[in-house]
């Protein structure tokens, strides 16, 4: 069984002159005896959801442990 699950996040939010705009996150979730436990969010890494959900689903498939989120996140931009 996978120790955690990875899912997009999507905000909406507003410039200074209320122009909208969308960003993606990440959340990791655990779950446990049937209940599921917010162990990390990330919110407002990318502006391109492609780019968003490609990162989501690496990490659900690589079953990569939320201790090396950041690390992974990090790697992505350098």
């Amino acid at each position: 069984m996978k120790e955690c699950i990875y899912l997009l996040s999507k905000n909406i939010l507003k410039t200074a002159e209320g122009e909208k705009y969308i960003t993606y996150g990440i959340e990791a979730w655990i779950i446990k005896n049937c209940k599921s436990y917010l162990v990390q969010y990330i919110p407002d890494i990318f502006f391109e959801y492609d780019r968003a959900k490609k990162l989501v689903n690496l990490c659900n498939s690589l079953e990569l442990s939320y201790v090396h989120l950041t690390d992974v996140i990090e790697d992505e931009f350098s």
